[in-house]
């Protein structure tokens, strides 16, 4: 099965900041912060030994500032072991 579209407000982490437009999103770690499961991150995970995906790209940051949210695409990619 494969899953694609855009998500006008898909809620990220505030631990890597904001991301740009074009910038592949990442699962966040439920470490990156206490509310941080289920969150988007532009930042890639750091550990070794997980393997992770990007899940979509940034499409517009515009309401990161204040929601927290970006409109993305979804874009499932292959999975890589870190």
């Amino acid at each position: 099965m494969v899953t694609s579209g855009v998500i006008a407000a898909a809620a990220c982490t505030t631990i890597g900041g904001s991301p740009a437009a074009g910038a592949p999103l990442f699962l966040a770690a439920s470490t990156d912060e206490a509310s941080a499961a289920g969150k988007l991150t532009a930042t890639l995970p750091s550990a070794t030994g997980v393997y992770v995906a990007p899940v979509g790209l940034c499409m517009d940051p515009a309401n990161y500032v204040g929601a927290k949210t970006v409109k993305m695409l979804i874009q499932v990619m292959p999975i890589v072991l870190l």
